[in-house]
């Protein structure tokens, strides 16, 4: 017989997968699914545009989908384990990630790039050519 134990760290990530994932929305993106719920993220401004970096550890570029439409970026990933004959106990589990940030109008949706490498996800949205504001006079009436 095969007896598993559980550290409270594995108890504590198996109570948070039961939660609604509507408690797991944040300002940061947007959480769904399940397995990488712990995606981390950065998404910073340079010179030249936004970059997004997103670990995606245990993916590879076929696993990962990235759209841009209206100001928000999605980044969907999906993996599925095929269960093996003789399995007595498995830790790993399918991964499905939907996750979405809202980038600010500036960007040049046509020239938008990305790139996996080492389990890190990295999409480069480069900046259009600003336009000059221009006045607008208010009229009575």
């Amino acid at each position: 017989m095969i007896q598993r134990t559980y550290t409270s760290e594995q108890l504590l990530r198996d109570f948070e997968s039961l939660l609604p994932r509507a408690f797991l929305t944040t300002t940061r993106g947007q959480y769904k699914g399940q397995g990488l719920d712990w995606a981390s993220a950065d998404l910073y401004e340079e010179e030249e545009g936004l970059v997004l970096e997103i670990d995606l550890p245990g993916l590879s570029e076929g696993d990962v989908t990235v759209e841009y439409k209206d100001g928000l970026l999605s980044i969907r990933a999906a993996r599925e384990l095929t269960k093996k004959p003789g399995l007595k106990t498995s830790e790993r589990r399918d991964i499905r990630l939907d996750r979405s940030f809202k980038v600010p109008s500036y960007i040049e949706e046509s020239k938008i790039e990305a790139q996996m490498s080492n389990g890190v996800l990295r999409v480069t949205m480069p900046k259009t050519e600003k336009v000059a504001s221009k006045r607008i006079d208010v009229k009575s009436g």
